[in-house]
């Protein structure tokens, strides 16, 4: 997905999925990082304004529903920001996913398989 020009923000764009027609195969592993006594978690410098946003954006999500007060912390603690501009890629569908978006400004358009989604 790539994010184009629009008036107050971006959208995102579907480009061409190279995993059309192929089956998708779910893949689990645990590290055992986060239980070694030498494991330090990743903890990103952050305002209370912009962890109070992080806060609102996940805490009623399904990915971290199970979570508990301490893991949220530390998700939000380990959350970097990245800058998009119009005609950059953010998310291609199709592509392994290795983070977790949350947009704090901007209008994002979702094209889903060839059918656009209502903007957000």
């Amino acid at each position: 997905i790539s994010v184009a020009e629009k008036p107050g923000g971006g959208s995102l764009q579907r480009k061409k999925s190279t995993t059309a027609g192929k089956r998708r195969v779910g893949v689990s592993a645990e590290t055992g990082q986060e239980n070694s006594k030498d494991y330090t978690p990743t903890v990103i410098p952050k305002s209370d304004a912009v962890r109070s946003r992080i806060a609102a954006a996940t805490e009623k999500n399904a990915l971290f529903a199970g979570l508990g007060s301490e893991q949220h912390t530390a998700v939000i603690d380990a959350m970097f920001e990245i800058q998009c501009t119009a005609g950059q890629d953010v998310i291609t569908q199709g592509d392994v996913g290795d983070n977790f978006y949350v947009a704090d400004s901007g209008e994002y358009a979702v094209h889903l398989k060839g059918v656009e989604l209502p903007v957000h």
